[in-house]
This record gives C-alpha cells, sequence and structure tokens, in this order.
C-alpha cells in the first residue's frame, strides 16, 4: 500500500467534514493483521468543541443492518415502544424524556423522534417482531419528506 493512496483518505474525509457531509471520521486500513493508517478527522461534539479521537465509541447497529420501511410498518425495525415495554426499556425511555403517541404533552413528533433516534434497539432490524414507535418514525419521515 503506497502512502500516497493512503493520503488519498486524508483527503477525502477533510472535503466530506468540509462539505458538511459529515460532523466527523475514523479511518484505519490494516493490512495482514497491520495496522497502515489510523487516523480521526472532524469532531465527536460540535456543540462542545471537542475534536474526534481515535479511539471514540460510535454506535453501529443501525450502520450493519439500516432500518428499512418494512422494518417500520411490521414492528422488526428493533425500536422498542418505551411506555409499554419492558422494566429495563421502560426505564431507559423515562429517563430519556421518551413519550409515547397518546400524551397530553406540548412535545413535537420530531422532537420525540430526534431523542427515540439515540436509543438502544432491542435487537438488529428484521431479526425479531417488538412492538415499537416504528409508525410514529414513518409519520415523522413523511412530515420531512412531504414538506
Amino acid at each position: 500500500m503506497s502512502e500516497e493512496r493512503l493520503l488519498r483518505i486524508d483527503a477525502m474525509l477533510t472535503e466530506a467534514i468540509t462539505q458538511n457531509q459529515v460532523p466527523g471520521a475514523v479511518a484505519l486500513v490494516a493490512r495482514h493483521g497491520k495496522i497502515l493508517y489510523y487516523k480521526a478527522f472532524g469532531m465527536a461534539d460540535t456543540e462542545a468543541g471537542r475534536s474526534l479521537q481515535r479511539d471514540d465509541i460510535f454506535r453501529i447497529a443501525s450502520q450493519t443492518m439500516a432500518i428499512t420501511i418494512r422494518h417500520l410498518f411490521t414492528h422488526t425495525s428493533g425500536i422498542g415502544y418505551g411506555m409499554i415495554d419492558d422494566d429495563n426499556f421502560r426505564k431507559i425511555c423515562q429517563k430519556a424524556g421518551i413519550i409515547d403517541a397518546f400524551t397530553t404533552e406540548d412535545r413535537s413528533i420530531e422532537e420525540n423522534i430526534k431523542m427515540l433516534a439515540k436509543m438502544p434497539l432491542h435487537h438488529e432490524p428484521g431479526t425479531k417482531y417488538t412492538y415499537s414507535e416504528g409508525l410514529d418514525v414513518l409519520g415523522y419521515f413523511i412530515e420531512i419528506m412531504s414538506g
């Protein structure tokens, strides 16, 4: 692997950050068990001004098998339904301030779904049935797409 080719990664990721495509990225290239390239770019927390570090932890559940519209419709997305979930997930959702659709609280679907997006999944999308707020996610998706 040439140094010149590895430096293309620098240019590509720097450009993606400059174009606001991503706030930051970590890249690692290994060959035959030896790390040849390992760098962090951009920000881990833009509001706090914290730079991304090579060993920062990323939630990758959805990146390995992205949630589809079918998963949302069929309650197989892995998303839960906080108020009727098992005790563990119910407590996590309550602590995070996530509400269900039947509330008198003055909160938009956008606010709730953005909080829901930070929650852990019950399982990998498509592997099990778990009644969920997937239809709320679809509703928010439709709001965005329809303007």
